[in-house]
């Protein structure tokens, strides 16, 4: 068995996968606890191409296990797929249009070594197009209270750049939705709550790239109707699993989602056929939302939750508003977490 097992799914990156796949192999950590999981996603181009030629190349002791799709079945399934072969203890997703850096795995090990408990440990990283570090922290931050993952300057949004207990997702059945754009929402949605201890470093460990040809950019173009399904669909999928542990939490990133639903739809009404279809999708979402609160008793998430009907909702459109977005958001989420501490409290 393994120590980590690095998952890359291969699809269309041949100006990109040569340092992708040379940063794995350039690590400074014992090649020999090592697995690397190649899944060739159909790619049409010379990727896989040039994935064989730096294989063929390499004389390490890292093993480096190859799997093809017969279809091209998308990032998502992917992902599965190596997880469903990974006999590492740690899982580690890495993009095929990133990058690491050398020390990355033994950074990460080195907090694994010091806190042992840790199921999930989460590394920094450099953002190319917004010239800026993911996380603006000096130190490290450990979480044993879920919520504080999806609150404030630590909110997790990638299911990239983690060591990742593989007993944990094991242990919850998780695996990524398949055919879905923003998968990595709904990913850490259903996973952190459930871990019992997190680790976030302020090291960077890696090289976050905005691949021109990527899916972003095609949705703009392309594929409005269907970023706002799969918006939709991920919202639906948040309202089967608003519970705890991390119902604050979960709350705020569902809340958050919803609200730049609404402005998606609103901004590409003139680009769509089904913008009543979406709309009608997005009522009953609100409205699910609030019932599951109210039926809790959650006061305060509930009363942040009619923000994102009409017309509060159109609050959005002041600029006060939105400078000062994650503020306003704070006066439901902070005496929320007061709650749950009485409610901790009167439980024992």
């Amino acid at each position: 068995m393994k120590e980590i097992s690095i998952i890359i799914p291969i699809y269309n990156v041949e100006k990109f996968v040569a340092e992708c796949l040379n940063s794995v192999i350039s690590q400074t950590y014992d090649h020999s606890k090592i697995e690397c999981i190649i899944v060739d996603d159909c790619s049409p181009d010379k990727s896989m191409d040039i994935v064989n030629d730096i294989i063929g190349q390499y004389k390490g002791s890292m093993s480096i296990r190859l799997c093809r799709h017969e279809k091209n079945k998308g990032l998502s399934a992917s992902r599965n797929t190596g997880l469903d072969i990974s006999s590492g203890e740690y899982i580690f997703f890495l993009d095929s249009d990133d990058y690491l850096y050398d020390n990355a795995i033994e950074t990460l090990m080195k907090v694994h070594t010091e806190y042992p408990n840790a199921e999930i440990i989460i590394g920094n990283a450099f953002d190319e197009l917004h010239n800026y570090n993911l996380f603006k922290l000096d130190r490290m931050e450990c979480f044993v209270n879920m919520n504080y993952l999806f609150l404030g300057t630590t909110w997790v949004i990638t299911a990239w750049n983690s060591l990742i207990k593989k007993e944990l997702i094991d242990r919850t059945g998780i695996r990524f939705m398949p055919g879905i754009y923003f998968e990595d929402n709904l990913w850490n949605y259903n996973l952190l709550p459930n871990a019992s201890n997190v680790s976030i470093i302020s090291e960077v460990t890696y090289f976050y790239r905005k691949n021109e040809g990527g899916i972003m950019l095609c949705a703009r173009k392309e594929k409005v109707e269907k970023c706002c399904n799969d918006y939709i669909s991920i919202l639906q999928n948040f309202m089967k699993n608003l519970d705890y542990p991390a119902l604050v939490g979960r709350s705020v990133m569902a809340f958050n989602m919803l609200i730049n639903t609404i402005d998606y739809v609103e901004k590409n009404r003139n680009n769509m056929d089904r913008t009543t279809h979406f709309e009608r999708e997005l009522k009953s979402v609100r409205k699910q939302f609030l019932h599951i609160l109210l039926r809790k008793k959650r006061l305060f998430l509930s009363l942040m939750v009619l923000f994102s009907f009409y017309p509060l909702v159109n609050l959005r459109f002041m600029k006060l508003y939105r400078r000062h977005y994650n503020v306003f958001v704070a006066l439901f989420w902070k005496p929320a977490l007061v709650v749950d501490k009485v409610i901790s409290f009167i439980s024992r």
